[in-house]
């Protein structure tokens, strides 16, 4: 599927929406790098993930927005999940650089996503939110009609370094 897309966002602010390719990698490990610093993300690790990926059973689609400047802002996702595969249920995904968020951005790329899955006939879709102090992320997805409907903990041991 090709995705090519000028969004006007307001008066003198245009993005552009476009599918991903392969020289985006080091931008897109650095947006998720920098909205989960926690998590930081390397562009061959998420390089070798994609590759794994099985997609003669497991539909996957990235595409990332630009700022008119041609800087990449922001990127989504739409995929099967292995562990939970219908062939109409998706997982989406949407991450945008912290500093730019709230200005129309994510809803832009949710919304072209929102777009391709209804053209896939989907019958639901699930995303989730990394930490519940992740309140705008919680919010933007509530008012575009998502409910929890599960809640998961993590935890983590701390090693410490053997004696050299």
């Amino acid at each position: 599927m090709r995705i090519e897309q000028r969004v006007a966002l307001m008066p003198g602010k245009v993005l552009y929406l476009r599918a991903f390719r392969d020289e985006d990698y080091p931008r897109l490990a650095e947006i998720k790098s920098l909205a989960f610093p926690d998590r930081p993300r390397s562009a061959e690790e998420i390089r070798r993930a994609d590759a794994s990926w099985d997609r003669t059973r497991c539909g996957f689609l990235r595409l990332v927005a630009e700022d008119a400047g041609g800087a990449l802002v922001g990127v989504g996702r739409i995929r099967h999940e292995p562990w939970e595969f219908h062939p109409r249920g998706y997982s989406l995904n949407v991450t945008v650089e912290p500093a730019l968020r709230r200005r129309g951005i994510g809803t832009a790329i949710y919304g072209s996503l929102i777009v391709e899955l209804r053209r896939r006939g989907v019958v639901a879709v699930r995303t989730w939110v990394a930490r519940d102090t992740m309140t705008q992320s919680i919010a933007f997805l509530w008012h575009r009609g998502f409910v929890e409907v599960q809640r998961g903990r993590q935890s983590h041991l701390a090693f410490e370094k053997a004696p050299v």
